[in-house]
């Protein structure tokens, strides 16, 4: 049975990517206002599961709250930078490059915690490093539609930067405070992206209200996505160890990923970039085991 809900974790992991891509296609701009939209139906499916498997009441304190408003900048940075790099490239290598973000809480742990590095870092760390230069100076002619631009890279930059500053916060918070105030930190966090996103939406957007109505459907289907990624992951870390949870749903989301983005939308990798996918994988399931 983990099997499975591990594979749903890796299934719902890439189709956050996917429905990105598809309100892409659909709609041009409204980014921010399709960002807002993804966090409440986000939001809705944790405060369900919250109402229903939370027995002590909800419960705030000042410093789950600075956590919170701390989470939800990084959050909002995260999610609208994964938007506009697959707006802006290619889907594939957005998902490979954001899953880097991972380095950020490496590093935190071994400067900030004194944890030790060991061999599988250090080589997983020589891999991504491998698979960067691979990835983004590929220069065989006509051999990828798929080039590396400025624009891209600032987004991908954005998000990385903000999936890795959540990952430390979140961490800080449940080191901080022992164990406990997770539901409420999540709700209160989310809440406060929701905010911070529909208020640049209607200052940046108030031509592109309309594109909501097709957007809809993309955004609550990431938003339920991203709920149930968080919902079965906390189940997953009770029924198997951290050591083949972590690698098998970060590898697994990129490789279906790529593979979705080269069969479906038609992306073309130069063999460069194709090798650095693979080496990007090994590296990030390497820095991914605990």
């Amino acid at each position: 049975m983990s099997y499975v809900l591990l594979i749903m974790v890796v299934i719902f992991t890439s189709l956050q990517n996917v429905f990105v891509k598809q309100f892409e296609k659909k709609c041009n701009g409204g980014e921010w206002l399709f960002s807002a939209t993804t966090v409440f139906f986000a939001e809705i499916l944790f405060v369900i599961s919250f109402l229903i498997t939370n027995k002590n009441g909800f419960d705030i304190s000042k410093e789950t709250l600075i956590f919170s408003v701390l989470f939800s900048l990084f959050y909002s940075v995260g999610m609208i930078g994964q938007v506009f790099a697959i707006k802006n490239g290619s889907m594939a290598l957005t998902s490979l490059m954001i899953s880097f973000s991972l380095l950020i809480p490496t590093f935190f742990g071994i400067i900030v915690l004194n944890e030790e590095a060991g061999v599988l870092s250090y080589t997983g760390l020589v891999f991504l490093l491998i698979s960067l230069y691979l990835v983004n100076y590929a220069k065989e002619k006509d051999a990828s539609n798929q080039k590396i631009t400025f624009k891209w890279i600032i987004f991908v930059l954005l998000a990385s930067i903000g999936n890795g500053g959540c990952a430390v916060v979140q961490r800080t918070q449940q080191i901080y405070q022992n164990g406990h105030f997770k539901d409420e930190f999540m709700i209160i966090a989310l809440s406060v992206v929701l905010i911070e996103l529909l208020t640049i939406s209607l200052i940046k957007e108030k031509n592109h209200i309309k594109t909501l109505k097709i957007a809809l459907l993309p955004a609550f289907s990431r938003g339920v996505s991203n709920g149930l990624v968080n919902s079965l992951c906390l189940t997953l870390s009770l029924m198997m160890p951290a050591s083949v949870m972590y690698p098998v749903s970060s590898g697994g989301g990129i490789a279906l990923t790529a593979f979705i983005a080269v069969a479906f939308y038609r992306e073309k990798l130069s063999s460069k970039q194709l090798i650095g996918l693979v080496f990007g994988i090994v590296s990030v399931v390497l820095l991914s085991i605990i």
